[in-house]
């Protein structure tokens, strides 16, 4: 409840005062569970702005009936509250799905306009695969980036998921490569990065081998920093819709073990084009 009301619904708020969405409308992209409790906290911090909510998402567990009832009548209260929009949908798929090709989540997805939230609070970790699925969280994600490229407003990625080093896999891969990549080609990260991870600069590479199969403050640093990096490479190769990424929020607690096993990070997205016109009337930057 910590990460909701001081990460998700403080940056949406902040988000829709200083960009606010057309007709009064945040589109927002969730995986929620029958509580709807993101919803919930997202449509109270909103209300007092005048802006509804239209969540698209998907919930596997919706094919149980039993498990489906609490959150119609939340639903209800909510569209009677005037909190949410007659729009507002959660489909009995899984999330994985989006990154199969001309599967039904996949043009579910395609009909929706860019969203201005998406958040991805995965109870699991980036690299899970379903069982008799043949796609992970993390291409999930990227199906998601992939939709959002058109995007020419600010919108915020929230990513909640658990992390270990044992956890890795093939996000891990992607976040090891955009480091790299990066200490290769820009002048001065490697020091700053160095001070992030308590290395020296001049044993660098030694250094992230450590902190990548460590578990420890370091290594939740570092998993942070390879992921925006990550986010950052795939919209800057991106030609026709480059963007801008900020980390705007982090946090790390405890479920499994005696470290920090999640972490909730959330980005700020604003395509290059959008910056260039808000900066020149003032923009207020809001990451924390």
């Amino acid at each position: 409840q910590l990460v909701r009301k001081t990460q998700w619904e403080f940056l949406v708020k902040r988000l829709v005062t200083h960009n606010p969405p057309d007709g009064n409308v945040l589109r927002y992209f969730t995986l929620p569970g029958a509580d709807l409790l993101d919803v919930r906290v997202l449509a109270e911090g909103c209300a007092p702005l005048g802006v509804q909510i239209e969540y698209f998402g998907f919930d596997a567990g919706m094919q149980a009936v039993e498990l489906n009832a609490p959150r119609i009548e939340l639903e209800s209260a909510l569209r009677q509250a005037g909190r949410i929009t007659a729009n507002a949908v959660i489909l009995p798929d899984r999330l994985e799905d989006i990154a199969v090709d001309q599967s039904q989540a996949a043009r579910q997805l395609e009909a929706r306009q860019p969203f201005h939230v998406i958040n991805i609070d995965a109870c699991d970790h980036l690299a899970y695969q379903p069982d008799g699925r043949p796609r992970s969280t993390f291409d999930a994600v990227q199906a998601l980036l992939r939709h959002q490229m058109v995007a020419s407003r600010p919108w915020l990625l929230f990513i909640t998921t658990r992390v270990e080093p044992a956890l890795l896999a093939g996000p891990g891969d992607a976040m090891r490569q955009a480091v790299n990549d990066n200490l290769a080609t820009a002048a001065g990260f490697g020091e700053a990065l160095a001070a992030a991870i308590e290395a020296d600069a001049a044993l660098i590479e030694d250094a992230l081998a450590d902190v990548w199969a460590n578990h420890d403050s370091r290594f939740l640093k570092l998993y942070a920093i390879g992921l925006g990096k990550v986010l950052l490479q795939f919209f800057h190769a991106q030609p026709n819709h480059p963007a801008n990424v900020e980390l705007a929020g982090a946090c790390a607690y405890r479920v499994y073990g005696d470290e920090p096993d999640m972490i909730a990070l959330a980005f700020r997205v604003t395509d290059r084009k959008s910056t260039r016109l808000n900066s020149s009337h003032g923009y207020i930057s809001y990451a924390v």
